[in-house]
């Protein structure tokens, strides 16, 4: 519930600026507390955008789970 007013922000951002080849995704992670972490992830296309948020390069993300908020869903088919 607190991550909503960020994250409309983000997608306001997103929806007039995001090429056609990239997404951003999201997905709720649990690290055993009360509550769930909101995790985005940016496309590998999107660095100086993810990075001026205070994001951090990772791993690419498994596919379970994660779901398109900006962009094309399909984008996400090719992870594990």
């Amino acid at each position: 519930m607190l991550v909503d007013s960020r994250l409309d922000e983000l997608v306001e951002q997103a929806i007039g600026a995001l090429p056609a080849d990239e997404v951003l995704g999201l997905r709720h992670e649990s690290t055993g507390d009360l509550h769930c972490q909101a995790v985005l992830y940016f496309s590998p296309g999107l660095p100086a955008w993810a990075t001026s948020l205070g994001a951090r390069a990772c791993s690419p993300p498994a596919r379970r789970g994660l779901s398109a908020v900006v962009g094309d869903e399909r984008i996400l088919a090719g992870l594990d």
